[in-house]
């Protein structure tokens, strides 16, 4: 626990661009981004995206039946190093190491849980990790994702000129995307900083 925390504190000091939350997400949230996730009686897959030093993933493992599969997908690779240690003793967990639009299995997903920070993102490439998103879920599958309740509103009162065009551009693919699947958004106090968990179901 403590050597996570330490490698999760070192990457934000040295590659604040890539490493997107301030602080290690909290249990509480770990317990309604994954809510969803339930493993009926027919093997499921599920991919988390984005997952840190693995605040959620252990969360998710322990929701898993052994036939089913959870493809852990994290391009920071002192990040992995902490990842493929916590899960050595889940044999149906697999970390893998690289951007998830290099990601293309021969099999599609169930449940997806992202962690990625899209605000450090342009929109450009946002577009394109949300249409990979689409290409990997199968129909009717479910994504949870979170973002910072204050953050977005704070950005756009202190960002100014290009910056701010450009952050409204990404806020607007974002919005697009989760207003087309959106089925709730649930809050989540307990975390620093708190946040909102938003549920999209992709529709056949």
């Amino acid at each position: 626990m403590a050597d996570s925390f330490l490698t999760f504190i070192s990457e934000i000091i040295r590659k604040p661009g890539e490493v997107g939350a301030v602080a290690p997400s909290s249990k509480y949230l770990g317990i309604e981004i994954s809510n969803y996730v339930k493993s009926p009686s027919e093997p499921i897959n599920v991919i988390e995206v984005g997952p840190g030093t693995g605040a959620f993933t252990k969360i998710i493992a322990d929701k898993l039946k052994p036939k089913d599969r959870l493809d852990v997908i994290e391009f920071n690779s002192e990040f992995v190093k902490v990842l493929k240690e916590k899960m050595k003793d889940y044999p149906n967990v697999f970390v893998h190491c690289l951007s998830i639009t290099d990601w293309k299995p021969d099999y599609k997903y169930d449940y997806m849980v992202s962690s990625l920070p899209f605000n450090v993102f342009d929109d450009s490439f946002v577009k394109v990790i949300l249409n990979h998103y689409e290409d990997i879920m199968k129909p009717n599958s479910m994504i949870s994702y979170f973002e910072y309740m204050l953050f977005p509103k704070l950005k756009k009162m202190l960002l100014s000129g290009t910056k701010k065009e450009n952050f409204l551009k990404l806020h607007q693919v974002l919005d697009d995307f989760r207003h087309k699947y959106e089925i709730d958004t649930k809050k989540v106090f307990i975390n620093f900083p708190p946040a909102y968990v938003h549920n999209l179901k992709l529709s056949s």
